[in-house]
């Protein structure tokens, strides 16, 4: 075989570009000339994963395994494979094994959270999931995930040493601090000892004083105002003022899904239509706004936000016809224009009164028109409405329905954002309803 090196590193850039069927050819060609190499059945595995071969890459996880029993990686794969095969009990038994054998491997840790989770031990996953996190603490995403299991699971003292830890190394992130803000609220509503609460919120305070965001929110929380609503105007102004300049590359490496579930649903409902008055509230940066462009009228595209640096960039991609700096209560009392279609993707549930808001947005539409929105739903337990942070209020499925019915919408369709999200307590989901009354 040619330099060993070499070929690994040749064999990593395909798998890390997304060049499978060449992995696949490679790897299989250097095995002709060196069989019992265990990282070539790892990459072949890999490959053969990658393109839906799922039992021909267990098959080459076992023999990287047989050729070297003390393989983490294969064994870490190996495992992954069978999680998401539903084969839980040999997962679990495959990720223990790479832990054993490389206790410093992060990877083994999150497969092991995972099928623990999947098992409904929530409790198990979070350790093992904050171990990964401990040995890779740039792993952000890891992070949040970690921090927000705890806080679900009540466990303060563990969510905000990893929350502080996290911020300390992005003390600008908008985002995270008012997810910490959210779970100090959560913890305070959930029987956490207003002492334990009240000191987290003056170290969040005191680490990062120069921040008003914080100042405000951990002021309430020290003065124990748990029906403090954290997302007010002006915090959210601030969050996503901060955030604007990164914001489109950010959704859109979590793999955004609400634009293209929009643009089937305008595709559906409003197929060869180009003459429709369109509001976009909420409209950032024009995410969803370049989705429905080609169905306005002209001059019939709006948008709406409260962050004036996100309609700047809006601005510049010449997206909408015409904009409104503020929030959309306020536009709609100002603003009499009716709409065929009012977008409201991932802005509702920022707002405090799920029911309000939609009274508020059915002043702007036209009879029989539409609104699309997307809303994270309540399955902690069978209470029709629970505070979830960093949203205030979150509904079951059943509410919602009542409270569209309620304000005078029939419910067209609904939609899961995220199919593998489902098993989480609030899983978002993408709704189109049409005003009747």
């Amino acid at each position: 075989m040619e330099n060993t090196q070499e070929v690994m590193s040749n064999l990593n850039y395909l798998f890390e570009s997304g060049q499978y069927e060449e992995l696949l050819n490679q790897s299989e060609r250097f095995l002709t000339e060196d069989p019992r190499f265990p990282a070539l059945h790892v990459f072949k595995g890999d490959a053969l994963r990658a393109l839906s071969r799922p039992e021909e890459a267990l098959d080459a996880y076992r023999e990287a395994i047989l050729l070297d029993p003390n393989d983490a990686l294969a064994r870490t794969n190996y495992a992954s494979l069978l999680f998401d095969q539903k084969d839980y009990a040999n997962a679990l038994n495959a990720s223990d094994s790479a832990i054993f054998i490389d206790p410093a491997f992060t990877d083994p840790y999150i497969v092991s959270g995972n099928v623990l989770s999947a098992l409904g031990y929530a409790d198990q996953a979070v350790f093992a999931y904050h171990r990964a996190f401990s040995l890779d603490e740039g792993n952000k995403e890891l992070g949040e995930y970690v921090a927000e299991l705890y806080t679900e699971q009540q466990m303060l003292d563990q969510a905000m040493p990893v929350y502080f830890t996290l911020a300390e190394k992005e003390p600008d992130n908008a985002a995270l601090q008012l997810k910490i803000g959210g779970a100090l609220l959560f913890s305070l509503q959930n029987g956490a000892s207003f002492d334990a609460v009240s000191q987290y919120a003056s170290t969040w305070e005191k680490t990062f004083n120069n921040n008003s965001l914080i100042h405000s929110f951990a002021e309430e929380i020290k003065t124990n105002n748990v029906n403090y609503n954290p997302l007010t105007v002006e915090h959210l102004t601030a969050f996503f003022d901060t955030s604007a300049a990164d914001y489109d590359t950010a959704m859109m490496g979590e793999g955004y899904a609400i634009p293209d579930l929009l643009k089937e649903a305008m595709e559906k409902n409003f197929s060869n239509r180009t003459d429709l008055e369109i509001l976009d509230v909420g409209c950032g940066t024009g995410l969803c706004g370049i989705v429905v462009k080609p169905y306005s009228a002209s001059e019939g595209l709006h948008g709406v936000d409260l962050s004036s640096k996100m309609l700047d960039l809006a601005y510049d991609k010449k997206i909408y016809d015409k904009v409104f700096n503020g929030d959309f209560v306020s536009y709609f009392a100002q603003n009499d224009r009716k709409y065929d279609l009012i977008l409201a993707g991932d802005v509702l549930p920022y707002n405090a009164d799920f029911a309000a808001a939609l009274s508020s947005i059915k002043t702007g539409l036209k009879d029989k028109g539409y609104l699309m929105f997307s809303l994270r739903l309540n399955q902690f337990n069978e209470e029709e409405a629970v505070f979830y942070p960093p949203f205030n209020e979150i509904f079951n499925k059943t509410a919602v329905e009542h409270i569209l019915k309620e304000n005078g919408f029939i419910l067209v369709s609904e939609t899961p954002v995220d199919e593998e999200g489902q098993n989480l307590k609030a899983p978002e989901y993408f709704y189109v309803v049409q005003k009747i009354a």
